[in-house]
């Protein structure tokens, strides 16, 4: 349970998010919510038995990655896409809301 707890949280989810609706803004992604919701919902059951500090490590490795991820491949189509906090402070408050 804790490995398959493990991938599920190790999957850059906020950059994914960002991602998809940068790039798929015209289109409007309007199935992201049910999808992210139904993400929040399978990583807290499966984090129910998980010791605390556990899924804090997970979660800044989490924060590590997407950042790192979003800052190579995210180019917003202008620049007041992430106004006023900016990309990497996006994904990071993202990262906390999961």
């Amino acid at each position: 349970m804790k490995i398959i707890w493990l991938a599920v949280s190790l999957i850059p989810v906020p950059f994914l998010i960002h991602y998809y609706e940068i790039f798929q803004f015209p289109n409007r992604a309007s199935f992201l919510f049910i999808e992210t919701l139904l993400y929040v919902i399978l990583a807290g059951l499966l984090s129910a038995k998980i010791e605390f500090l556990f899924i804090v490590l997970i979660s800044i490795i989490n924060i590590f990655i997407s950042v790192v991820l979003g800052t190579q491949f995210i180019i917003p189509p202008n620049d007041s896409w992430f106004n006023p906090f900016g990309i990497n402070v996006a994904i990071i408050l993202m990262v906390l809301l999961f």
